[in-house]
């Protein structure tokens, strides 16, 4: 049970309805004197549907609800491993699709640009210090873990300002790299595409998730929220002092052209 995969218990779910579908038609097939045709089989089929729908519902419910409690687990699991990872998602999160919004046309982000986005903040920040990130958010996970015992939730750390303040540190680095802004969004987005997760990873976001992939619109999103800090603490005297104490004098004309982008493209 524990090696099945989504796709393996979707396909279990379908074909244990098929099956049955299958011991409805051979009873039929036995009790009729006559062999079945076409038109009497479609008229079995829809009264199958009818009847047994509220049953095969509830089938699905139960395993879409196995999926994504197993789907949280594993989410848990990784983000105790790599935590920092979990506080670069959440600058972003409110974009992700809520359960079928992929097929209403609204969504500009999915899930799937995970190992992509990832890796792309690797290569920006550099491995060193993409690592001190994560060991440093461990630290604090592990300090507040200590603080508040069962208390523990993941609020505490997104509300942290050493977390949030750790989270633009590494931003404030990767801005450097958009210079040339057209260019840099456009190779995030290509890479990303280029390693988007398997669509029955995130089949609840909609069947639309199938055939997504990051565009113009999309990339804009990702970097509008990602820098949205750096945008507050520019419009305010003191947060443009704090941005030039800690990352330099450069680094904040970097960041201003950068948010002056986003803005552009509104």
């Amino acid at each position: 049970m524990a090696d099945e995969t989504p796709a393996s218990k979707s396909e279990d779910v379908a074909f244990s309805i098929f099956e049955h579908f299958l011991e409805v038609l051979t009873a039929e097939a036995g009790r009729s004197p006559e062999p079945l045709s076409v038109e009497s089989i479609e008229a079995l089929a829809r009264r199958f549907k009818e009847n047994d729908s509220k049953e095969s519902l509830a089938r699905f419910h139960k395993y879409f609800d196995e999926c994504l409690r197993q789907h949280e687990k594993d989410i848990w699991d990784e983000a105790r491993k790599r935590p920092f990872d979990r506080l670069l998602v959440k600058r972003f999160s409110r974009l992700f699709p809520t359960e079928g919004e992929m097929d209403s046309g609204t969504a500009v982000i999915s899930r799937r640009i995970l190992p992509g986005f990832f890796l792309a903040v690797e290569m920006m920040a550099g491995k060193e210090l993409f690592d001190q990130c994560q060991s440093a958010c461990k630290g604090i996970v592990k300090a507040k873990k200590k603080q508040v015992g069962a208390d523990f939730h993941w609020r505490i750390i997104y509300e942290d300002e050493n977390a949030r303040e750790l989270v633009n540190d590494l931003f404030g680095v990767i801005s450097s790299h958009f210079a040339d802004f057209e260019k840099r969004a456009e190779w995030l987005r290509d890479l990303i595409n280029s390693h988007l997760a398997p669509p029955e990873n995130y089949a609840f976001e909609g069947e639309h998730v199938q055939d997504w992939s990051l565009g113009r619109d999309g990339t804009l999103a990702l970097l509008r929220e990602l820098f949205a800090p750096f945008e507050e603490m520019l419009a305010d005297t003191e947060g443009r002092r704090h941005i030039e104490e800690r990352y330099g004098l450069k680094a904040c004309r970097t960041i201003e052209e950068l948010v002056g982008n986003f803005k552009r493209e509104t």
